[in-house]
């Protein structure tokens, strides 16, 4: 976790998707409720069904394409195709 956390972030809720066919896409199975990605930036990219911070702090230059990331906290499946800060 950042130890800055008195920054304000934007929170960007992510789109949910059904489930991926198996191999079709880079999909992100997460453990615990960690994001799968954690930076200096000011963006955090939350689930789009529970807001679960997946992406925490996004920053310039930051490129992620066409990757899914599934929800530890709910399960849902939340799409990032393509993000660039």
């Amino acid at each position: 976790m950042r130890e800055n956390s008195s920054r304000r972030h934007a929170k960007m809720p992510l789109d949910v998707i059904p489930e991926p066919t198996p191999d079709s896409r880079t999909t992100f199975i997460l453990k615990g409720l960690r994001p799968a990605f954690s930076g200096p930036g000011d963006v955090d990219f939350s689930c789009g069904n529970c807001g679960q911070i997946l992406i925490e702090g996004a920053g310039e230059g930051l490129a992620i394409d066409d990757v899914v990331i599934k929800c530890p906290n709910c399960g849902s499946f939340n799409e990032i195709a393509p993000l660039y800060v």
